[in-house]
């Protein structure tokens, strides 16, 4: 005997979108399955992911039998035969689909295949924002549920969590930073040592659960630490010891890489639109958008790591 139980489920009002956006999404929902589950979708236009929960799955793809179960992503691309099923341990999964006439650019922008990926447990709350998007009807709905479909999308293909222990370790190798960035003797190398790891491990688990080396990482967190401390009057020698360079020169031309500007010109720019002024400590820097007032914090975002203007 079948049972199939339909935890949450969204389906758009109308065959197109009421918006144009790079994903229209169509459809999305929550199955829990219990039973001998079987559903023969046949032949569809439209591209249609996979993400399990729990339990077991089975999907059909070219003639063959694809298992999934938790942690596992499957696509079905569009022009493809859906059919899928389960047993009766059950199967829980998220699915989503969507259209429009973007969708070979958005199979090329994320590599989309047709063929089984591992990226771990699922985006959950991305899954059901775009099924509370979507009933929402208008075009307000539709270009959040393009949002999470993007958000649950680039997971799936850059998966940045998974073992627990790692990500406690990466999380380890962030504090270790933050404590010791200002130190011109700590390193990789140094790090390495006092989590207790080879060198290499340390960067491959790294570089794995946070898509950068932990060598990048050490130098972009002192690139933004000086660029704050560059917002008030501490003199730009005082800065680069602070930041854990021992030579000043070294720190202009790391820092000139980094923004394509020395650090007094980067001083000179922030005076001009109301930061730094000699004798205050500012902490405040003018929005370029908006003229308006905005913490440190706000401001270097206007000013990316690897943005290299010459």
């Amino acid at each position: 005997m079948m049972t199939h139980y339909f935890y949450r489920v969204a389906y758009r009002v109308g065959r197109t979108s009421p918006i144009h956006s790079f994903i229209n999404v169509r459809s999305a929902g929550h199955y829990v399955t219990y039973g001998d589950f079987f559903d023969n979708g046949g032949k569809k236009d439209f591209l249609e992911i996979f993400w399990c929960c729990g339990g077991e799955g089975t999907l059909h793809s070219h003639g063959k039998e694809i298992k999934m179960s938790s942690g596992d992503f499957f696509c079905y691309l569009p022009g493809s035969t859906h059919a899928i099923y389960s047993d009766k341990r059950g199967w829980d999964y998220y699915w989503l689909t969507c259209d429009g006439p973007d969708m070979e650019a958005v199979i090329r922008a994320f590599g989309f295949r047709q063929e089984l990926l591992h990226p771990g447990p699922p985006p959950e709350n991305l899954f059901n924002s775009a099924i509370d998007a979507i009933r929402k009807i208008d075009a307000t709905g539709a270009m959040e549920a393009s949002m999470a479909a993007y958000g649950i999308f680039t997971r799936a293909v850059n998966p940045l969590s998974g073992d627990p222990g790692e990500h406690d370790f990466a999380e380890r190798f962030q504090t270790l930073v933050a404590e010791n960035f200002s130190d011109g003797d700590f390193s990789l190398q140094t790090a390495a040592d006092m989590l207790g790891v080879h060198r290499s491990t340390l960067y491959r688990i790294f570089s794995a659960k946070c898509g950068v080396s932990p060598q990048d990482y050490l130098s972009r967190y002192r690139m933004q630490q000086a660029m704050e401390l560059l917002a008030t009057d501490m003199n730009i020698k005082e800065v680069a010891a602070s930041c854990g360079f021992n030579a000043q020169n070294y720190f202009n031309r790391v820092f000139r890489d980094s923004f394509g500007k020395t650090p007094g010109e980067f001083r000179r720019t922030l005076a001009g639109i109301g930061g730094a002024v000699p004798g205050m400590r500012s902490r405040r820097l003018t929005s370029f958008l908006t003229g308006k007032e905005v913490r440190q914090e706000k401001a270097t975002a206007l000013l990316p790591f690897d943005n290299k203007r010459k």
